[in-house]
């Protein structure tokens, strides 16, 4: 996204301020989630509340969505069965725009995905990651980093590594197309 307001090439470079938000942290979600869930008959554990926000890494709409869609689903007391169903109905209201994006990908930023959606968000050059993630090489690396993060798919934080997506990286740790 910070491609379009950074880039001379695009109509809004440079257009107004660049405001960065933080994620509301889970220990404000949950006593937040539970106490909707209260006001409206219904009961949620701590736990299931704080499984939600790890779930969705705390990104505010799939918080909200998530959240949501397990009140839904639910009767009067949230069953963690209520919580497995309601994210695999995330991820299939998602699956199309994620198969979109996988489309667009090369073989060697599919292979990078993989590496970090299983938890390798550093030493990507390494030549264990690169030959068990078939990289090619560590300039390979460089170059699919600087494609998906111009395609706005990872973030890069100093030396670490993550997919911006929460449920897209869930989506690729369950897809069988990699092996």
């Amino acid at each position: 996204m910070e491609y379009f307001f950074n880039d001379k090439s695009m109509p809004f470079f440079k257009f107004g301020d660049m405001m960065f938000l933080k994620k509301i942290p889970t220990s404000e979600w949950v006593p937040f989630i539970c106490d909707k869930f209260k006001e409206t008959g219904k009961v949620i554990t701590t736990e299931q509340a704080t499984k939600i926000c790890q779930t969705t890494d705390n990104l505010s709409s799939y918080v909200q969505h998530l959240a949501w869609v397990i009140w839904y689903k639910s009767g009067k007391v949230v069953t963690n069965e209520d919580i497995d169903s309601a994210v695999n109905d995330l991820l299939e209201q998602n699956r199309i725009f994620f198969q979109r994006e996988v489309e667009q990908l090369s073989e060697f930023q599919m292979n990078f995905l993989r590496a970090v959606a299983s938890g390798i968000t550093t030493g990507h050059s390494s030549k264990e990651v690169i030959k068990k993630y078939r990289l090619e090489s560590s300039a390979n690396v460089n170059a699919i980093k600087k494609a998906l993060l111009k395609k706005d798919i990872i973030d890069i934080e100093g030396q670490t590594v993550t997919i911006n997506d929460s449920l897209f990286k869930l989506w690729i740790n369950r897809q069988q197309f990699f092996d």
